[in-house]
């Protein structure tokens, strides 16, 4: 039975991004955003991320995945720390810094909203992308 309603979920090409999907999709499009391809990258379409879904994955996600709604002391040590994400990501409506695992720490503003919180998970995957995985001592990540 389980296993029936994994296929059958696995069929459904859904049109909206939950968290998971959206990290999907991002890790997707960062990756075909990578060199040498040229050609500017393509976000998948809903069926391809519905393949690319398992039950699992949301789990996963979390564990592994960019961490959005971190709080100021996971991404900053000292005052000069919060200057240089000030600094870094004025005008953006959340900060991101990466751990020496290179996982994305994201604490979003009050004010930021689903837009904001997709913008951050792709930077967050073309910053692991850029790191290979390992943002060195964690520093802050510009635009």
């Amino acid at each position: 039975h389980v296993y029936a309603n994994w296929q059958g979920v696995g069929c459904l090409a859904l049109l909206w991004l939950n968290r998971h999907r959206a990290v999907l999709a991002s890790r997707d499009w960062a990756a075909s955003a990578a060199p040498p391809s040229d050609a500017p990258p393509e976000a998948l379409s809903p069926a391809a991320l519905s393949r690319l879904e398992r039950p699992w994955g949301p789990f996963l996600s979390s564990l592994q995945g960019p961490r959005l709604g971190a709080r100021l002391p996971h991404l900053c040590a000292s005052a000069e720390d919060v200057c240089a994400l000030r600094d870094a990501f004025a005008g953006e409506r959340y900060w991101l810094r990466l751990d020496p695992a290179g996982r994305a720490h994201v604490m979003l503003s009050a004010a930021a909203d689903g837009e904001d919180a997709l913008r951050a998970l792709l930077h967050s995957a073309l910053c692991a992308g850029a790191s290979g995985g390992a943002a060195g001592a964690g520093g802050a990540v510009p635009l």
